[in-house]
């Protein structure tokens, strides 16, 4: 199922969900952390009357308890990148454990721990966080290493070899999606040498280079199994740098070529 991070704590106008499900984007992931439950209830409704299925980062069961009921089961993370943002693996294990009789109690589907990428650090993190609990499906993140998409963390053979190590992780029969990946446009130092390494060379992606490669993601988590990857994110900001130029919608509206990735599929 492919995704979109559409909120992050803040609200989308419902015309803008609504093209984004015609671009052929079928979920949209709202990030609601420590959001009012009065917003994160309305922006889930927005989300479903445009059609798209939403996954929802939470904080904690007391926003889990304050779902709207009439919204149904939902699809929901306990925080994101708790191997960059805290707390530790242990904590957040009990953490899932305490949010567990609350998302039963919804009838939802939980997933976790939402680490930031398919590197060491982050199969460090997901594995001292222990077994998971049952009926806990797993959630991810990746981001590139280096200037081409099929190129692997550090470490690690090949691209398939970063996804098995995360089902002798986890289990190969648990669920396990991914929540964000994405290419941004804005200049980032080479990987490539050690020379420009040393010299702090830049490159910069094109819009097109970033389709491309954002298609190459579609295909690649299909085949191996994710039951969803959502791309991060929707709307690029006002600063040339890294944080501002994942969208694939620009400040003045108009949608970038990373937007028509899901065609040809």
């Amino acid at each position: 199922m492919p995704g979109l991070q559409t909120h992050i704590r803040g609200g989308i106008d419902p015309a803008v969900l609504r093209e984004v499900r015609a671009l052929g984007f079928e979920r949209a992931r709202i990030d609601g952390q420590r959001c009012s439950p009065e917003d994160v209830n309305r922006w889930v409704r927005d989300v479903q009357q445009a059609g798209l299925a939403p996954l929802v980062t939470l904080w904690d069961a007391a926003q889990i308890s304050a779902l709207d009921p009439t919204l149904g089961p939902l699809d929901i993370e306990l925080r994101n990148e708790p191997n960059l943002e805290g707390p530790d693996p242990m904590i957040y294990r009990g953490l899932l454990a305490y949010v567990l009789p609350a998302v039963v109690a919804g009838g939802h589907r939980l997933w976790a721990p939402a680490i930031s990428n398919l590197d060491r650090k982050g199969f460090a993190y997901l594995r001292a966080c222990g077994p998971l609990p049952a009926g806990v499906n797993v959630s991810v993140h990746w981001y590139p290493h280096g200037n081409r998409p099929e190129r692997p963390h550090p470490g690690f053979e090949s691209r398939y070899i970063e996804v098995s190590t995360l089902l002798n992780i986890i289990g190969e029969d648990r669920s396990w999606g991914v929540s964000e990946f994405g290419y941004h446009s804005a200049a980032r130092r080479s990987t490539e040498s050690w020379l420009e390494k040393q010299l702090g060379v830049t490159h910069r992606w094109s819009d097109e280079e970033v389709a491309a490669h954002v298609h190459h993601e579609w295909r690649f988590w299909r085949e191996a199994g994710a039951s969803f990857a959502c791309l991060f994110q929707l709307n690029d900001g006002p600063e040339d740098n890294k944080e501002h130029r994942f969208g694939i919608r620009r400040l003045d509206g108009t949608w970038k070529p990373a937007a028509y990735s899901l065609q040809g599929l």
